[in-house]
């Protein structure tokens, strides 16, 4: 909407446009970029007219003289339009701001957002739940797999434990029969110690019995000889 007709503009100092009017002058030393006032026309005297189609008779430089009629009408036409321009921008803000307000405290909105939120809740709670039940079967996966690997290792150390506890048996058996057949060739050994010196024990009691009665051989002829010489 139109801003109202019955505001007054503010009488402030312009700056004058230097957009809008082009010079090639360069200001003096010392001088200000700040215009005069809108009431300093009245000051410098003369008519605007003959200033404007001298060019500055006054002597004052381009950019500090005071404004023509023309360009302080475009001057007030340029601020009015800004002006309109930010009043309809504000109330444009406004307007909408209302408007969403509005919309958003719409029970249909309300109901639409409701509904919205659920949806995304609901899919939420989907894809969390399959994540957690991906993780379920990845972590009943692993247990398989430390469950077989730890029943692989039982298999292996009684498998261990069977060959050594064989070992150590076939250790024993040997180690028995080792010394079983030690003592049964010691025992071999002392038999036949024990058989030749019984034959020899034997031997020489037949070597002594033998000489025993060759001796009594020798003896019984010698007192034949005797008995028979004496009865001569």
């Amino acid at each position: 909407p139109p801003p109202n007709p019955a505001k007054k503009p503010v009488s402030v100092p312009l700056k004058r446009d230097k957009g809008a009017v082009k010079t090639s002058r360069s200001p003096s030393p010392g001088s200000s970029d700040e215009d005069p006032p809108l009431n300093s026309r009245a000051k410098t005297g003369g008519a605007e007219g003959g200033l404007d189609a001298a060019g500055g008779a006054s002597g004052l430089p381009e950019d500090q003289r005071p404004f023509s009629s023309v360009e302080l009408a475009r001057l007030r036409l340029d601020l009015e339009t800004r002006l309109v321009a930010e009043e309809v921008e504000r109330r444009l803000t406004v307007l909408v701001e209302e408007r969403v307000s509005a919309a958003l405290a719409s029970e249909s909105v309300q109901r639409e957002l409701t509904g919205r939120l659920e949806r995304e809740r609901r899919a939420l709670e989907a894809a969390v739940e399959v994540e957690l039940a991906a993780e379920r079967a990845r972590a009943e996966q692993d247990a398989a797999t430390a469950c077989a690997a730890i029943a692989a290792k039982e298999v292996e150390f009684e498998e261990l434990e069977t060959a050594r506890r064989a070992a150590e048996g076939q250790a024993v058996r040997d180690r028995e029969e080792a010394e079983a057949r030690a003592m049964e060739q010691r025992l071999t050994e002392l038999q036949a110690r024990q058989a030749a010196a019984r034959k020899d024990a034997q031997r020489k009691k037949l070597e002594d019995e033998k000489k025993k009665k060759e001796q009594a051989l020798i003896l019984g002829k010698g007192r034949t000889k005797l008995s028979f010489g004496f009865g001569r």
